[in-house]
């Protein structure tokens, strides 16, 4: 996950800096990456064959990562504390606090987040991000799960794969 976000400017860039910094804090995600600190081959996070990161990739998995906490229906009272923990060491401006709050407020809505996918990795990273999301899955959230796989066109053997690797390391 290091260095999914680097190297962005302005509003999302600072969004997607929390993602980045969401993703790392989450329980097990550095077990994930390999002695060098970078992810595994064929990830869609850095490396060959991953995307430049944009703003809109960075966007993109934010919003995925916010959908995912709000899969159940809720963002718990610790989900909602780790958003505006990291939103507080972000520095985050008045429209940039907006949009993570607009973003909560709104309803889950799969067919706009798959929209977002604009490529195999992406929508890999768009996956990755919000299985990692999710701590503890319950029936609705692993539908959600389900549906945002079939929704990105993930191939069943990388959803199960990665689901074996986020269970073993909880």
């Amino acid at each position: 996950v290091k260095g999914v976000f680097s190297g962005q400017s302005g509003s999302v860039g600072a969004l997607g800096g929390i993602a980045g910094g969401m993703l790392k804090n989450l329980p097990g995600v550095g077990d994930l990456l390999n002695q060098n600190n970078q992810p595994p081959a064929n990830s869609g996070f850095g490396g060959q064959g991953a995307p430049q990161q944009t703003e809109a990739t960075g966007l993109a998995i934010m919003v995925a990562m916010i959908s995912a906490a709000k899969a159940d229906g809720h963002i718990d009272a610790a989900e909602s504390q780790k958003i505006f923990e990291h939103m507080d060491k972000a520095g985050l401006a008045a429209d940039e606090r907006a949009f993570v709050m607009n973003e909560l407020a709104k309803p889950v809505d799969i067919e706009a987040l798959a929209r977002l996918a604009t490529s195999p990795e992406i929508a890999a990273q768009m996956y990755t991000a919000s299985a990692l999301t999710i701590a503890e899955v319950n029936a609705a959230e692993q539908a959600y799960l389900d549906k945002l796989a079939q929704r990105l066109g993930l191939d069943a053997s990388f959803t199960d794969e990665l689901g074996r690797h986020i269970a073993a390391l909880r």
